[in-house]
């Protein structure tokens, strides 16, 4: 695994999401980071912009059909963090991840 990366799924206002990662950043400055959500009007979008971590916004069928677990598998996280996620998560990343 890649000893650097985080991945947080994220739905809403991303309160949780920000917390995490600054917490995670002041004990860690080395990760880097990655939100997903898929909710184009999610707050989580600003506040990914105002603290500079990428984003990618996805569409339920992307989460379902395996086209997120092949990104995921293809950055290799560390770890992949639930933040106020809405959707029910595929088993599919639970099994690997």
């Amino acid at each position: 695994m890649n000893s650097n990366q985080i991945i947080i799924f994220a739905s809403g206002s991303g309160s949780n999401a920000e917390n995490i990662f600054n917490y995670f950043s002041d004990k860690s400055p080395n990760y880097k980071w990655l939100i997903y959500t898929n909710n184009p009007k999610a707050r989580v979008i600003e506040r990914a912009k105002k603290l500079q971590i990428d984003y990618r916004i996805f569409t339920k069928a992307e989460l379902y059909n395996g086209s997120i677990l092949n990104c995921i598998n293809s950055l290799n996280p560390e770890l992949i963090i639930l933040a106020g996620f809405l959707l029910k998560f595929p088993i599919e990343i639970i099994n690997v991840y």
